[in-house]
């Protein structure tokens, strides 16, 4: 498991392989915290990115509630 701290807050990272018969599927997971909720964000692909799709999570943000 990997930790970071992306702009969204503290995240962890569990990679994973799936094997089926025919084809290997390369899964990351991330879990995103606000700080009261957990999140999870689960890219899948034949091929994993190097940066283990760190550029997509690095996009997210927890807005405030509103009103």
């Amino acid at each position: 498991m990997t930790e970071l701290d992306p702009p969204s807050g503290p995240a962890s990272r569990i990679d994973i392989s799936l094997q089926f018969p025919d084809v290997v599927l390369l899964s990351s997971s991330w879990v995103l915290t606000d700080g009261t909720t957990f999140h999870t964000l689960t890219c899948t692909d034949l091929m994993r990115p190097d940066d283990r799709w760190l550029s997509l999570v690095e996009t997210f943000e927890f807005l405030p509630k509103a009103d």
